[in-house]
């Protein structure tokens, strides 16, 4: 993901900015699939289980910085 991450924004290969967000991001998928995630998102009513993990991803997002939700974004 790092490499990935890499090319999309122009840096090396091994930049350490790339790779750190390649950490965080999965990180937070690690996070979103955990047991005690899954667990809270199934608690929730059911007309709210399918926006749980979005909002979760975004409020993770928030708490690692804001700077990453901007990272290596698309813009055409």
């Amino acid at each position: 993901m790092s490499t990935l991450l890499a090319a999309e924004t122009g840096a090396g290969p091994s930049d350490p900015l790339a790779r750190l967000v390649a950490a965080q991001l999965i990180s937070l998928l690690r996070l979103l699939t955990s047991q005690e995630a899954r667990r809270a998102v199934g608690s929730r009513p059911e007309a709210e289980r399918r926006a749980a993990p979005a909002e979760w991803i975004d409020t993770s997002a928030e708490l690692v910085g804001g700077g990453l939700k901007g990272y290596a974004v698309r813009l055409s």
